[in-house]
C-alpha cells in the first residue's frame, strides 16, 4: 500500500491515528512536490492532507478567506489546492481517488478540505 503525507513541517509520527503509526509514508511538502509525485509515481492508495503548506499561510485569517469568499492573500498553494488538482487529475486520467485523510491543525483549512472531500463522495 502506498501512502503519501502532504505537510511542510510535520511527519506522520506526529499525527494521531493508527494509520499514521504504520510507517512507510512518502513525504511531500508543497503543491509542486505533490503534483510531481503523482505525475511520476501515480496516485497512491492513501493521502493525508495538511492545509497550510508555507510560512505565509500561518498568518492568514482563513475564516475570512473561505467563509467570506475572499481570495487568499498568498501565491503559495494550500492542501485544498492539492486535493482539487488531484480530483481533476483522477477524472482526466480515469484513475480511482485514493483514501483521503486530513491531519491539518488549521480548523478552517481542515473543514474546507473535509467539505471538499464530502462534496464528491456523497
Amino acid at each position: 500500500m502506498t501512502k503519501l503525507f502532504l505537510d511542510d513541517q510535520r511527519t506522520p509520527e506526529e499525527c494521531v491515528g493508527e494509520i499514521y503509526d504504520t510507517g512507510n509514508w512518502d513525504l511531500v511538502g508543497d503543491f509542486d512536490e505533490f503534483q510531481a509525485y503523482i505525475m511520476e509515481r501515480g496516485v497512491p492508495d492513501v493521502i493525508s492532507f495538511d492545509h497550510d503548506l508555507a510560512d505565509d499561510h500561518y498568518d492568514i485569517d482563513w475564516w475570512d478567506v473561505y467563509k467570506e469568499g475572499l481570495l487568499a492573500p498568498t501565491t503559495f498553494r494550500t492542501g485544498l489546492d492539492c486535493i482539487k488538482w488531484l480530483r481533476s487529475f483522477c477524472i482526466d486520467t480515469n484513475s480511482p481517488m485514493p483514501v483521503c485523510l486530513v491531519h491539518s491543525m488549521n480548523p478552517v483549512g481542515r473543514e474546507a478540505i473535509t467539505d471538499y472531500i464530502e462534496s464528491w463522495t456523497d
